[in-house]
């Protein structure tokens, strides 16, 4: 965010703080979950005389901006902050991030306030002429143990 004051006794046109996202990849897997390391930050605080392990209660549709977090191995759900830090993802499945409190739109785009959405060929802001719908039935001649080698042995990522 960028901040400024007025320095003159005359009222300054426009907002006196401005927001806008500082990177538009997602962090690495590794970095973990915003809202988790925030209510983890509270696992050596007492609360109600105990130290509890936190762990976050996400998309809550009344206050998704707010940090709720639940004591691992009990149904105690508890707001330990009544908002999250700025960034903090007001839904797993959405880009939407919550600033000063408030959920605020973020596009495909990754940009603060955009409303750019995916086509149907997932492509950003796309018109949707990437890609085709194939329609029809397939039959495999493999068992299902082969089809299930091939699989593996095509697959992008670890399975």
């Amino acid at each position: 965010y960028s901040l400024r004051r007025c320095l003159s006794s005359k009222t300054c046109e426009g907002r006196n703080i401005r927001y806008r996202t500082c990177s538009n990849v997602d962090c690495p897997p590794e970095a973990g979950d915003f809202r988790a390391q925030q209510c983890s930050a509270h696992n050596d605080v007492k609360y109600q005389g105990q130290f509890y392990e936190w762990l976050p209660v996400s998309n809550d549709p009344d206050n998704p901006c707010s940090l709720k977090c639940q004591a691992r191995g009990t149904s105690l759900v508890v707001e330990l902050a009544p908002k999250v830090l700025d960034g903090t993802r007001c839904y797993t499945e959405s880009l939407d991030m919550c600033i000063s409190g408030l959920c605020q739109i973020v596009g495909c785009d990754h940009q603060l306030g955009s409303a750019v959405k995916e086509d149907n060929c997932g492509v950003c802001n796309g018109d949707g002429s990437t890609c085709r719908l194939v329609r029809g039935q397939y039959k495999s001649q493999l068992s299902a143990s082969k089809r299930k080698l091939l699989l593996l042995a095509n697959c992008p990522f670890p399975v």
